[in-house]
């Protein structure tokens, strides 16, 4: 075997919120772990940006807890001043982070091997062990955890796929996204959207929801986050960001009293998952010792990404732990 390539016990694709809690229990029941995502950053939806002192928020704009496990989770957080309840009543808060929504996923990924800026392009099955490539192979693992989109997912394995499980593949071909355009707006002045700051608009199109920044944490510079619907992001996806965002403006109510300094774009493939009729907490052919997880599962929220990230890494364990007895 490459010494380069040493075999891991679990090599994961995608660096969101999912394969986060997934590495981080895999690392701590004493696991060997490497964590692979395509961008710069991590917690893919869990992202923000800076635009110049303010911050934005452009995937999630806050999380819920239901569950106890992630109950304790959103409890480490509030202690450790990683999130705050933005708004909502008693039992149905509204958390935010801080500094920023993505601080979550920093949190998470603290003391993990992530490799960014790889893009994952194949991954094949040689004998007992998954091979994965970029070009020229860049690890190989006992076992294999895709947390990126199922739309993206199923491409990578396309030099297995005649191997896998077909009820494996099933599952990844149910789950289907909506995509999204999020317009983040630096504001000289302030530009109220309610009492919290935030609003759900009760006709999604063009625009689901507004955030506004400094009400949002209140001690940044004035900004606004306008989130479209998914028919305008899939009418706009692919037209000049002047458009996109011209479209965006003229649909918000008192628009004209916005004093724009900057504007940045955002586009989401991948937004929202769409309801579908799988019942587990994640995919998996277990004679590959291969799974899937993410948003795609339990819910299309934070939490969900975190309970099918939780509950398919508790699964490798004991598969390794078999695969070694």
């Amino acid at each position: 075997m490459s010494d380069r390539n040493p075999i891991v016990d679990c090599a994961i694709v995608g660096a969101g919120i999912a394969g986060l809690v997934a590495a981080r229990y895999l690392s701590q029941a004493g696991h060997s772990v490497a964590v692979f995502d395509k961008s710069r950053g991590l917690g893919g939806r869990v992202a923000s940006r800076r635009i110049e002192s303010a911050t934005f928020d452009h995937g999630a704009q806050f999380f819920t807890r239901r569950s106890p496990e992630f109950s304790t989770f959103v409890d480490q957080l509030l202690e450790n001043d990683v999130a705050f309840p933005w708004f909502g009543e008693a039992g149905k808060e509204r958390y935010a982070g801080l500094p920023s929504i993505n601080q979550i996923a920093k949190n998470l990924a603290h003391s993990l091997d992530v490799t960014r800026e790889t893009r994952i392009e194949g991954a094949l099955r040689d004998g007992d062990c998954w091979r994965l490539f970029n070009g020229a192979e860049v690890a190989r693992s006992r076992s294999l955890l895709l947390t990126c989109p199922a739309p993206q997912a199923l491409p990578l394995l396309a030099g297995v796929t005649d191997k896998l499980s077909p009820s494996f593949l099933h599952t990844l071909a149910q789950i289907e996204y909506s995509k999204c355009i999020a317009l983040m707006a630096l504001l000289d002045t302030p530009f109220p959207v309610s009492d919290s700051g935030f609003k759900q608009f009760d006709n999604p199109e063009p625009i689901a929801t507004a955030a506004d920044t400094l009400k949002k944490r209140g001690f940044e510079r004035p900004g606004i986050i306008l989130q479209s619907g998914p028919e305008f992001a899939e009418r706009y996806f692919d037209s000049e960001p002047e458009s996109i965002t011209r479209s965006i403006l003229e649909a918000l109510p008192g628009s004209r009293a916005l004093k724009i300094k900057s504007v940045s774009l955002q586009k989401w493939r991948f937004a929202k998952r769409r309801e579908h009729e799988v019942s587990g907490s994640f995919g998996t052919d277990l004679d590959r010792m291969l799974w899937h997880a993410g948003d795609g599962y339990v819910s299309p929220k934070i939490e969900g990404a975190y309970l099918s990230g939780l509950k398919a890494a508790r699964a490798i364990v004991s598969a390794l732990g078999e695969k070694a007895a």
